[in-house]
């Protein structure tokens, strides 16, 4: 028996395994960027404007990984889902052998390429001759990092098939935590971007090699080898090849837009754009990596025939998302200057205070699909995923060189923020052609109470900051005790008025009332 529980008990399981996985995924993301979030400054400060701007367009060069899987990691994921529900064993090993055969081809390929034409690569980006020969050799390692983060992530993709995410987060929290604080002791006593970019490609290696002692334990049947079986491995490209285009339009903002701003503008303005987008991905990813769990959780739903108790979580997974995201991403956009003057120092904020507003607006609006697109892939409509993604992207690489012209990093934002609107059009077309809801329907129960609520909310939020500026303060501290009564206020009106049903969280995550 693959999965452990006989039919019944895995639906008497499901809503408390979805709530417990969760929390697991948004325990490890939430650890791993409050880390991150004390060490960047000091970061910033060894490595300089634009030496940190380097190193994180080299480490997200290592994470590209999730691009050129082919969604290969993903489609994985739904179909050791999908075979774990059937108590298919054979199918989970095939798909695991087929996935990394895959993974090792494009992986080595794609590093041969960083290694044989890294002085093209660093010319485009614009990279200093001050940082030009330590470049040199950071981006081999970062080649090295590169492939064992691609052979790893298809062994973290069988674990969240298995929705085995407690192993996952406690895995990626205790890598993470000693890959930060490794770069910080290194940068103390006097190490540079080269040896950090080393202990970074190291930590590939770690990772890979427990995820592969873990998955070997957690799966005594399966046995690695290098024997495709070709019907599956098609099954699996055709739908993993969507799931690649989805992933592309995910990581425009986070990765390529990085790269764009670094040839236009330089390794410095990078780094004015992915702090400031880093706080955006701070919140938004604690988020994302809760709700991803309800991936395998629909695959799982639809495999079984579960089809209105799916509809049920699609409902109320898309309206407390919707609770959550909305009035937190606003006033982080109101207060930014404060936020980014209590992290990284009054200059940095008034140069990237304005991005950082328009990454938070821009977040509200493409968050509106995040729900709907993990729903649409467990159900098997990756293709529609992709043409919405496909859309996502035009805009966004069409508008990015001219905003940029423009208005500089801002510009950047700007062209994220615009990309975003095709998820609002997503989400719609889910709900009406995936669980049959009218559009108006699906509205009431997912965003009436913001549509009337946000408005006062950013109206107070605006109000109170020229208040603080007429008495002379704009202080963090004074922005975030405004800021907290303001979201305590919002979310109290969203109990009185009953659109935040105080029951019905307690039975989401199994509390007894009383």
């Amino acid at each position: 028996m693959a999965n452990g529980y006989t039919q019944p008990q895995a639906a008497r399981q499901r809503p408390r395994r979805l709530i417990k996985n969760a929390l697991f995924s948004s325990w490890e993301w939430g650890t791993t960027l409050l880390l991150a979030a004390v060490c960047i400054p000091y970061m910033v400060r060894r490595l300089t404007v634009e030496g940190f701007g380097i190193y994180t367009l080299f480490s997200g060069l290592i994470g590209y990984y999730a691009l050129l899987d082919l969604g290969l990691g993903q489609g994985l994921v739904r179909f050791v889902s999908d075979y774990r529900a059937r108590q298919d064993d054979e199918g989970i090993s095939a798909s695991i052998n087929a996935a990394l055969c895959i993974q090792a081809i494009a992986g080595l390929t794609a590093s041969a390429l960083l290694v044989l034409f890294a002085d093209p690569i660093l010319g485009w980006l614009r990279i200093p001759s001050s940082f030009w020969t330590a470049a040199q050799s950071a981006l081999r390692a970062s080649a090295v990092g590169f492939f064992f983060t691609m052979m790893s992530g298809t062994f973290s993709s069988v674990l969240m098939g298995l929705q085995r995410y407690d192993i996952t987060s406690k895995v990626n929290v205790s890598t993470n935590t000693c890959l930060t604080l490794s770069i910080v002791a290194i940068l103390f006593f006097g190490g540079g971007l080269l040896a950090v970019m080393c202990a970074t490609a190291i930590s590939a290696v770690v990772v890979f090699t427990i995820y592969l002692i873990v998955v070997r334990r957690m799966l005594p049947t399966w046995r690695p080898a290098f024997q495709v079986n070709w019907t599956l491995l098609r099954s699996l490209l055709g739908f993993s090849f969507f799931l690649f285009v989805s992933r592309t339009s995910q990581s425009f903002a986070t990765y390529f837009m990085r790269f764009i701003v670094s040839a236009m503008l330089g390794p410095s303005a990078v780094t004015y754009y992915s702090v400031p987008m880093k706080i955006v991905i701070a919140f938004g990813g604690f988020l994302s990596s809760s709700a991803a769990t309800l991936f395998p959780f629909a695959s799982e739903m639809n495999a079984q025939g579960s089809g209105e108790a799916l509809r049920r979580v699609y409902l109320l997974a898309s309206k407390y998302f919707v609770s959550l995201a909305v009035p937190v991403f606003a006033l982080m956009g109101i207060f930014s200057r404060q936020i980014l003057s209590l992290w990284m120092g009054s200059d940095f904020a008034a140069r990237a205070s304005a991005p950082m507003v328009i990454l938070c607006f821009g977040a509200v609006i493409g968050s509106t699909g995040t729900i709907s697109g993990l729903v649409a892939l467990g159900v098997g409509r990756s293709r529609l995923l992709a043409s919405f993604s496909l859309v996502s992207i035009a805009l966004a690489a069409s508008l990015a060189v001219p905003l940029i012209r423009a208005a500089d990093v801002s510009g950047a934002a700007a062209a994220y923020l615009v990309a975003g609107l095709v998820w609002v059009a997503f989400q719609c077309y889910v709900a009406k052609s995936v669980f049959g809801l009218l559009v108006s329907a699906y509205f009431n129960q997912v965003y009436r109470f913001h549509a009337l609520a946000i408005v006062p909310l950013v109206g107070a939020a605006l109000l109170y900051q020229k208040l603080l500026g007429s008495l002379g303060s704009r202080g963090a501290f004074s922005a975030a005790v405004g800021g907290a009564i303001l979201l305590s206020g919002y979310y109290g009106v969203s109990v009185l008025s009953r659109w935040t049903d105080v029951a019905e969280l307690r039975r989401l995550v199994g509390v007894k009332a009383g």
